[in-house]
């Protein structure tokens, strides 16, 4: 997501199956931490009341760390893929 404001993002009905979502970092337990707005954890959150979804994290070896500070409502990704 881009901008300060993405409330009026309309998601599509197509069937939806993967999801790649980046970060300034993940854990190995599959936490992101991201920029601290909430942006990928609300659309995730929304995505996945309709259907489930497989989330993968895409990094930098420098980005996956052991652990980073999470919170009840943050999602994990199922998979996190580092080059």
């Amino acid at each position: 997501p881009i901008g300060n404001n993405n409330n009026n993002c309309q998601l599509s009905t197509v069937n939806r199956q993967l999801i790649i979502t980046p970060a300034l970092a993940f854990d190995r337990q599959g936490n992101r931490l991201g920029r601290g707005k909430g942006y990928y954890d609300r659309l995730l959150s929304q995505i996945e009341a309709s259907t489930p979804i497989y989330k993968i994290g895409v990094c930098f070896p420098f980005q996956l760390l052991e652990s980073i500070p999470h919170d009840s409502f943050d999602i994990p990704m199922d998979e996190v893929i580092c080059s």
